[in-house]
């Protein structure tokens, strides 16, 4: 779904907003269907369960705080999900931590050094400050 988003920033260009936001509702629909379905039906597929690092970085794209929040809430549903799954007794990791991986390999595809200051500035405007002096 967000194959045009993520090969503009490997080209250093940032995404067409109302293009990105019309997908980006969509895989928020597609994601939210997809951990109400029991863990067996899940989907691979990205076109049908949108990887969730994904949908951080469109939220971030969007500079979008809201959904941000929303896609962390989705991020920890899944990953609860897997950890019941295992039938153990791990820890689920925090909303910090499940976030700080996306988010660093949303910085890993820029190019160059400019281009990496912009996602880091948009990556300001829509985390909370605090989650921010994590990355940096």
């Amino acid at each position: 779904m967000f194959d045009e988003m993520i090969s503009s920033l490997k080209k250093a260009k940032l995404p067409k907003n109302d293009v990105l936001r019309n997908r980006f509702n969509a895989a928020v629909i597609k994601k939210m269907a997809v951990l109400k379905m029991p863990h067996t039906f899940w989907q691979s597929d990205n076109k049908i369960n949108p990887a969730i690092e994904h949908l951080f970085w469109a939220a971030i794209m969007l500079e979008d705080q809201d959904n941000f929040n929303l896609v962390e809430g989705l991020a920890f549903a899944e990953c609860q999900e897997k950890v019941r799954l295992k039938d153990n007794s791990e820890d689920l990791p925090s909303m910090e931590e499940i976030s700080a991986g996306p988010l660093k390999k949303l910085l890993d595809l820029a190019p160059e050094k400019s281009f990496r200051k912009i996602l880091l500035e948009k990556i300001r405007k829509t985390i909370p400050e605090e989650m921010f002096q994590t990355l940096s």
